[in-house]
């Protein structure tokens, strides 16, 4: 593969991952919408059946409560986090940062999980950033010296 072939599918793996980002961003609003619904309608529910329910029942139905609170909230930061983390990779693929190529190579392993797109690119990122010479050399030492 030549250099500027190598340079034109780094910068589309770059978009993927903006793309990416995107859908994680917006399955975690959804997914915020959707706790608070849950969190509305389950609070109702027992607020609802406080007369005819015990004391014990109550105290555990609001732990566990609690619990899938903070579990829907965990799940929130971690697919923020993600969002995040595949725009960083995005932005430095896109500028050839060297950091980025081991990002994209972490990014694509765990997009292998992801049947059956995922698994395509991420074995595709798999062969792009671990063994094409010409992506090894757009993000080596050298080529960040001459982007200067």
């Amino acid at each position: 593969m030549d250099k500027s072939t190598a340079e034109t599918i780094v910068k589309v793996y770059a978009i993927l991952l903006w793309i990416a980002a995107f859908f994680v961003a917006l399955g975690a609003l959804g997914f915020l919408f959707m706790s608070s619904f849950m969190g509305g309608a389950f609070g109702g529910a027992f607020t609802m059946m406080a007369p005819a329910v015990s004391q014990g029942m109550m105290g555990q139905a609001l732990v566990g409560g609690t619990l899938v609170g903070i579990g829907m909230a965990l799940m929130l930061v971690l697919l923020a986090a993600i969002a995040v983390a595949y725009a960083l990779i995005g932005r430095g693929l896109w500028l050839r940062e060297p950091w980025a190529r081991t990002g994209a190579l972490v990014v694509a392993v765990i997009s292998l999980l992801s049947f059956p797109f995922g698994t395509i690119l991420g074995a595709f990122g798999i062969w792009l950033f671990g063994f094409e010479p010409a992506v090894k050399g757009l993000f080596g030492k050298t080529a960040a010296k001459k982007k200067r």
